[in-house]
């Protein structure tokens, strides 16, 4: 079971992240041929946003 170190209240601290200065936060995680996402996926604009971060980061080109 993953739990989320910026939703589990138990976690201080995450390596180079300042917790308090994250609007938003995204995590994915994949088991075998499933993938979870945790985030606020209702929002389609900000997952939009998300998306298009995570293109550009990896070079993969995505139309508007």
């Amino acid at each position: 079971m993953f739990t989320c170190p910026f939703c589990d209240h138990e976690h201080k601290r995450i390596k180079g992240i300042i917790r308090k200065h994250v609007d938003e936060h995204m995590i994915l995680t994949k088991s075998g041929d499933h993938i979870h996402v945790h985030g606020p996926v209702d929002n389609k604009f900000l997952m939009k946003e998300f998306i298009l971060a995570i293109a550009r980061e990896s070079g993969i080109e995505i139309e508007n």
